[in-house]
């Protein structure tokens, strides 16, 4: 009788416990299987795969027979068309973001509501970097004949990517060892449909999964920090160091090409500067992350819209704008945001 109050007590404890956090901390993202795929590529490393049905987090994924996300276009412009083609990373890529939601498909929504016969194309892949990106505008984005290129720039567009590999399932890994490394059972299981079940039934419980970040987060306090957040503390603060020099260095060149394509090709080119969530939360000097890559833009006299001066604003804790749990990603209303202040850049340049 006393082990079944006993027990009655800590599942009601439980339970309450479970209301209240509710209260305060956002319902983390199922991902759904399976997650984004990748193709290896000579000229790019790799890209997305080209007709496929996937999920970014829980949100559905489509891409067109060229590797896309979105609808298929054909390369030849309509008639009297605006062409706009959205290079960047996961970030433009809309992570965790409904298709219709993405800051591609809201600016075009923008544009035709103001009259204008607009085609916006997401290009944009997740993993990618500055020298990527261009790439990808050489070897097959120029084919669009875009009248507008806007290039989005996320502070780790400085990472070097030679040599990341794909997976026979389609992830992407860093190097060989991760390569070899999943190919074993336990990594083949980890990326199964059954460990996708099993995490998401986890974050059904935002008790349970909020006590997990909790240890996460004195876990990594007491551990030293990872090359990855290591490099974004020196971005964001504006610090130098010959990783972050080799990276500026590399999008310098990535820049300079831009520049030459545009003048050759007769398409015009904007800056659209994503902020990182960091920046709402704490202070960074006066050379900081926007300072340094405006400076940057200005050397190839390249227009920057800041969308942190956007999104300030509207900033009211993470969720107000970011995908909950995530240190990087805006959700729809963050590229809602992006979407208008995109358009009245262009409206203000057509």
């Amino acid at each position: 009788m006393k082990s079944a109050a006993a027990a009655f007590g800590i599942l009601t404890a439980l339970a309450i416990g479970e209301l209240l956090v509710r209260l305060f901390l956002p319902a983390p993202l199922p991902w759904k299987y399976p997650q984004v795929q990748f193709v290896a590529s000579e000229e790019l490393i790799f890209a997305l795969k080209p007709h496929q049905q996937t999920y970014t987090a829980d949100k559905p994924v489509r891409t067109n027979e060229r590797g896309l996300r979105g609808r298929s276009l054909p390369h030849e412009k309509p008639k009297d068309t605006v062409r706009i083609l959205m290079l960047g990373d996961s970030v433009v890529f809309g992570f965790a973001v409904r298709e219709e939601d993405t800051v591609s498909v809201q600016l075009e929504r923008i544009l035709t509501a103001r009259g204008i016969k607009a085609e916006v194309i997401n290009a944009a892949v997740p993993g990618y970097n500055t020298p990527q990106e261009i790439a990808y505008l050489r070897t097959d984005g120029l084919l669009y004949d875009p009248d507008w290129v806007v290039l989005g720039y996320y502070w780790n567009d400085i990472n070097k990517k030679r040599g990341v590999l794909v997976t026979d399932d389609g992830a992407l890994v860093s190097d060989r060892d991760d390569l070899e490394r999943s190919k074993t059972f336990l990594a083949r299981l980890e990326r199964s449909p059954l460990s996708f079940a099993l995490r998401n039934a986890v974050k059904r419980s935002r008790l349970l999964y909020g006590l997990m970040q909790l240890y996460a987060r004195v876990s990594a306090r007491n551990d030293s920090p990872s090359s990855h957040a290591v490099l974004r503390m020196d971005v964001l603060s504006g610090n130098t160091s010959r990783r972050v020099e080799a990276g500026y260095a590399r999008v310098d060149a990535a820049l300079a090409e831009l520049v030459t394509m545009s003048r050759e090709r007769g398409f015009a080119v904007a800056m659209a500067v994503w902020p990182a969530p960091l920046t709402f939360k704490q202070e960074f000097g006066k050379d900081a992350f926007p300072v340094r890559v405006s400076a940057l833009a200005k050397r190839h006299d390249l227009p920057v819209i800041d969308l942190e001066q956007t999104f300030r604003p509207h900033f009211d804790g993470h969720a107000s704008l970011f995908v909950p749990y995530d240190g990087d990603h805006p959700h729809a209303q963050g590229h809602l945001l992006a979407a208008k202040a995109i358009a009245a850049f262009l409206l203000e340049h057509k």
